[in-house]
């Protein structure tokens, strides 16, 4: 005796061995045009029960667990991005710091740029050409030949905490049958161990 599962318009499965009555039932064939999903799980036969048409039997377990794979992956992710940007280690922020003292070590040596050292008119530093915070010498030209150490230009915490120190050397060159200053800025720090 064949069994027939047919779709009727309340969503219920009926169960008959006749064919269907054309007005109360449609075949499982025909797309579902109701609301929501048609109940499609239901069995037939002995105790146990045969399944005669399962809706993506097995389909569940398999899409959570790759769901879930996903989810991690895109989780780990988006952690270690935030965590990569949010953790900054000291030895960058001094770095930075001592990137940020050199380019305005650089741009404060501009202002001692003559050619004649004599006039002191409206001269930067004091005295007159000498860098105010070069401890190297005392009332040399800011751009004399040999190095100046400027340490005293950094904030007490990087010049105490990290033992940095700001130095420039200057040599002279000679361009296009000229002779110039040829500046070259170095800054050290420590990191400490504790």
């Amino acid at each position: 005796m064949a069994h027939h599962i047919y779709i009727v318009r309340d969503s219920q499965a009926a169960v008959s061995t006749g064919a269907p009555d054309a007005d109360s039932a449609r075949p499982a064939v025909q797309s579902w045009r109701g609301k929501g999903r048609p109940n499609l799980n239901k069995t037939s036969g002995g105790a146990g029960g045969n399944c005669v048409v399962r809706y993506r039997c097995g389909a569940a377990l398999v899409e959570v667990v790759v769901g879930s794979m996903v989810l991690a992956m895109a989780a780990a992710i988006v952690g270690n991005v935030l965590l990569s940007s949010f953790v900054v280690k000291n030895y960058d922020r001094v770095r930075f710091t001592l990137a940020g003292e050199t380019v305005a070590l650089k741009e404060a040596l501009k202002n001692y740029v003559t050619a004649d050292t004599h006039v002191t008119l409206n001269a930067p530093g004091v005295p007159p050409w000498h860098m105010p915070e070069d401890s190297s010498c005392s009332g040399c030209w800011a751009l004399a030949p040999g190095t100046h150490d400027v340490t005293q230009r950094l904030p007490v915490e990087l010049r105490s905490k990290y033992a940095a120190t700001l130095k420039y050397t200057v040599a002279g060159r000679s361009y296009k049958g000229r002779g110039v200053s040829y500046v070259k800025v170095e800054a050290n720090w420590n990191i400490p161990t504790h």
